[in-house]
């Protein structure tokens, strides 16, 4: 009976101590350690290209939302962001390509390296699939934060 009473006071100690509210973490006691949900990047444009596996010179790009289906081996994308770190930081992003049916063609974790004094970063990437006709849409996240989604249709040669 003892034993019981005491692996019921540990339950609800363990649950109890879960409960407790935590307050802030400070460094050097002024400083606040920055929420890691919150945005370090904000999107301001987010466009699709296609062109060949080393990916293809900016003044060579033809921005599109359509392309035909035969014509495009891969989908590159080029995301122009505005830096909102007041210091030199690195984030992680994932990119999730899906399909019309919001299935996952392809997902894959980046890094983009972010200098306080840079204001807008450009990165591009691309990925190589079997494109059919249909509606695609690329998801790019931080963390768990959406910073970026954009739908692209593949039509049909006619």
């Amino acid at each position: 009976m003892n034993k019981i009473k005491a692996i019921a006071a540990a339950f609800i100690l363990i649950t109890l101590s879960g409960c407790v509210a935590v307050n802030s973490v400070y460094k050097s006691g002024t400083e606040s350690v920055g929420d890691p949900y919150e945005p370090k990047v904000e999107t301001e444009s987010l466009r699709f290209f296609t062109s060949g596996a080393d990916g293809l010179e900016k003044k060579y790009r033809v921005y599109n939302s359509a392309f035909r289906e035969g014509s495009v081996d891969w989908m590159w994308y080029e995301l122009i962001v505005r830096n909102l770190s007041d210091k030199d930081d690195g984030i992680s992003f994932k990119e999730i390509w899906l399909d019309g049916e919001n299935r996952i063609i392809n997902s894959t974790q980046k890094e983009m390296n972010l200098k306080e004094k840079d204001v807008y970063l450009e990165y591009s990437a691309g990925v190589k699939t079997d494109w059919k006709e249909g509606y695609y849409v690329l998801r790019l996240f931080q963390d768990s934060i959406k910073i970026a989604e954009k739908e692209f249709k593949i039509t049909k040669i006619r």
